[in-house]
């Protein structure tokens, strides 16, 4: 798994490829967000999910921990191109509503950065 990491307008966007379904996989992950977390203030997070073909539940709760720490500095966590596989999971898990939804990169830089 590969992340790569752009950064517009005070948001940080992930762009994980591949599974997330090992440690190693899931500890590059949780080492990319807390590195951009400190990048803005209140901190923005998005991730865009493209390119992932599957998530682990220890994967989504990586996500969910960073996105929790990122509510709590008074930051946005938002998501894009979630697939079905990770729609499900987070519908199945009742964590759906703690991300924003968007329909597509500058939509959700726009929401995020105001």
């Amino acid at each position: 798994m590969t992340i790569d990491v752009i950064r517009q307008n005070g948001v940080s966007i992930l762009k994980p490829s591949g599974k997330i379904i090992t440690d190693k996989g899931v500890r590059s992950l949780k080492k990319s967000m807390y590195n951009e977390m400190p990048k803005s203030d209140p901190p923005k997070l998005l991730f865009d999910f493209a390119e992932v073909g599957m998530i682990s539940s220890v994967g989504l709760g990586t996500i969910m921990e960073a996105g929790m720490t990122i509510k709590r500095k008074g930051g946005r966590v938002g998501v894009i191109h979630v697939s079905s596989h990770i729609k499900n999971l987070l519908v199945i898990s009742h964590l759906i509503s703690h991300f924003e939804h968007f329909d597509n990169q500058h939509e959700a830089v726009v929401a995020l950065a105001s």
